[in-house]
């Protein structure tokens, strides 16, 4: 782990099936994971959620959505897949505001900034967001 003690609340998809993709998906990329995922199981950087909103992971849930409907005992549905780094962005943003004045709109295509010395970074190669 990078830089910090992991205090993250892990999550699974039954906590997370509601939660809206925060970008467009695509159904061949939807289609390998679901494949990776019924044949591996989950591996790879969690989902990343900030309260009740993903910051990572459209394709990924999409794939989820899929094999809840198609496979609905896959192992990967209990597996713990995503996790709440709520009090992560919230430190951040609280830093940026002490030293600019101000709270910036969190753009989901540059995340890094959020997550740089936290355990986060370790994922950072699998994140296009970064």
């Amino acid at each position: 782990m990078t830089g910090e003690t992991k205090e993250v609340s892990e999550m699974r998809y039954d906590t997370i099936s509601n939660y809206s993709p925060i970008n467009e998906v695509s159904p061949d990329k939807v289609d390998k994971l679901v494949e990776s995922m019924l044949e591996r199981g989950w591996i790879g950087c969690p989902i990343l959620v900030y309260g009740e909103s993903l910051i990572t992971g459209s394709h990924r849930l999409a794939a989820l959505h899929k094999i809840a409907h198609e496979h609905p005992g896959a192992d990967v549905l209990n597996q713990e897949i995503a996790e709440d780094v709520t009090d992560i962005i919230e430190d951040r943003l609280a830093e940026f505001e002490a030293e600019n004045g101000y709270i910036p709109e969190i753009e989901y295509d540059d995340i890094g900034w959020l997550f740089e010395g936290t355990w986060v970074e370790d994922h950072k190669d699998s994140l296009p967001e970064w």
